[in-house]
């Protein structure tokens, strides 16, 4: 279904990214690491939207539990600021 509405975003225009929770979670907490992790961050938040796929599945540890409350709240924030 998430698959079909993103689909459907890109037809009409929309800039949407559809991305594994989990590898999301490992690549901004590679930029913790690395120091890219602002960076990392904003290539989430610069579509219009984002398609978290798989969310769920794998339990999730610190800092992932932080690093997903800043791209929902951060994704809310801009939505909001639209």
């Amino acid at each position: 279904m998430a698959q079909a509405l993103g689909q459907e975003a890109a037809r009409q225009g929309f800039q949407m990214l559809f991305v594994n929770t989990h590898k999301m979670l490992q690549h901004l907490g590679g930029g913790r690491a690395d120091g890219s992790w602002e960076r990392r961050l904003n290539t989430y938040l610069r579509p219009e939207l984002l398609i978290l796929d798989d969310y769920g599945l794998k339990p999730l540890q610190p800092p992932a539990l932080e690093d997903l409350y800043d791209v929902l709240m951060s994704a809310t924030r801009k939505a909001a600021s639209c």
